[in-house]
């Protein structure tokens, strides 16, 4: 009867972890990156007969395990939100010690850090190998001007035509300004054979450059020295810069040819090089975990790299509170760039929910319930019995 009193405490105290636990997933399952925890029983031998076999046994909560399956990725509409969709941990520091998290509320401070909303702790990324380094776009958030080197044109010159104009040419100036300029294309082959002349205008009218001269072979293709052509053009500081218009390649027929087409010239801009000097207006992370920032002047550029970690023995992983983990043995972490080593990709605009099922906590709160009723009662037995002994003992 001893035995069974002690069976049923033994059980009462197990089922109450169980309980416990059942309540601190369900408190969590909105928190993102949580990851449920499961409490394993065992049987306690405390009775052994003479042979050495066990007479009796109870059963204890014993530990903890942490269920590290994948929750599911929901999007926050968040360009500074992560998730990692399969292994690894996001890597935090705050100076003097190291956490890890599957929760990537990320946003930037005012220093310009990759940092954790809810802590401030900055995330790290790769500077070259396994090498860490706290991720910062202070450098990146303003994109400079570059002035336009070159206008690359294609088309055809009518061996039979005798002007052609393209208008509306943006260039960027040594300034940084956004130019337009016009181009005058006039046949010069009364002059010299598949020869034209080339005027170019600024916004404003005035001529930057004339009597610039192209030549093709008689075969239509551009001709060599004379399939591009240069011209200078002033910022209002004084700096000048310098633009070349390129044909294309002596001898190919890829850009510009010179074929006859009855007076009807078709060349246009291609492209052109350069760009305005932008503002940082978003960013994006893409699935190998870099960083890249848009600017307002249409270009983009990509900065650190997010970096991973994996640990061989999750066991020895220990939750610290606000979706913080920390390693309890001297066990390093596996550490390198996202789909690497076995590690995830990075999801950007999304965060990792909770991987708590509501049903299943139910379902296994019902059973632990059952068998906390169950401990009970045999404890409630055992003690009457113990009573009507007692009583019997005393007549």
């Amino acid at each position: 009867m001893l035995g069974s009193i002690y069976q049923g405490m033994a059980g009462m105290q197990s089922f109450d972890k169980g309980l416990s636990n059942i309540s601190s997933n369900v408190a969590n399952m909105n928190t993102n990156g949580y990851k449920k925890t499961d409490l394993l029983f065992k049987d306690t031998l405390y009775q052994q007969n003479g042979s050495g076999n066990a007479s009796s046994s109870a059963t204890e909560a014993n530990v903890l395990s942490t269920n590290n399956t994948q929750g599911e990725l929901q999007a926050t509409g968040n360009d500074t939100d992560m998730a990692i969709d399969g292994q690894g941990f996001f890597i935090l520091r705050d100076g003097s010690e190291t956490f890890y998290t599957r929760a990537g509320e990320f946003d930037f401070n005012s220093d310009g850090y990759l940092v954790n909303k809810s802590n401030g702790y900055r995330v790290a990324g790769l500077t070259g190998g396994s090498a860490l380094s706290d991720i910062n776009i202070r450098s990146v958030r303003a994109s400079d001007a570059a002035p336009s080197t070159q206008i690359e044109l294609m088309g055809n010159l009518s061996v039979s035509g005798t002007l052609h104009n393209i208008t509306d040419i943006e260039v960027i100036d040594a300034d940084g300004a956004r130019r337009v300029l016009s181009m005058e294309f006039s046949n010069n082959s009364a002059n010299t054979p598949q020869s034209w002349l080339v005027e170019v205008k600024d916004e404003t009218g005035t001529v930057l450059q004339n009597n610039l001269e192209i030549r093709f072979n008689p075969n239509g293709s551009p001709a060599l020295d004379f399939n591009s052509v240069s011209f200078s053009l002033d910022a209002n500081s004084g700096a000048a810069s310098q633009i070349d218009i390129f044909m294309g390649e002596p001898e190919s027929f890829n850009q510009v040819t010179h074929f006859s087409s009855g007076s009807t010239s078709s060349v246009e801009v291609e492209s052109t090089d350069g760009n305005a000097p932008g503002v940082m207006i978003g960013m994006e992370i893409d699935q190998s975990g870099n960083i890249v920032v848009n600017y307002s002047n249409g270009e983009s550029a990509s900065t650190d790299k997010i970096a991973l970690a994996y640990f061989q023995s999750l066991d020895s992983l220990v939750v610290t509170g606000s979706g913080l983990i920390q390693s309890n043995s001297s066990e390093s972490p596996i550490i390198g760039a996202v789909e690497s080593q076995g590690l995830g990709k990075i999801e950007g605009g999304k965060i990792e929910q909770s991987n708590v099922e509501l049903t299943n906590e139910f379902t296994t709160m019902i059973v632990i319930q059952r068998g906390y009723q169950a401990s009970s009662q045999v404890l409630t037995s055992a003690n009457e019995m113990i009573q009507q002994l007692m009583e019997a003992t005393s007549k």
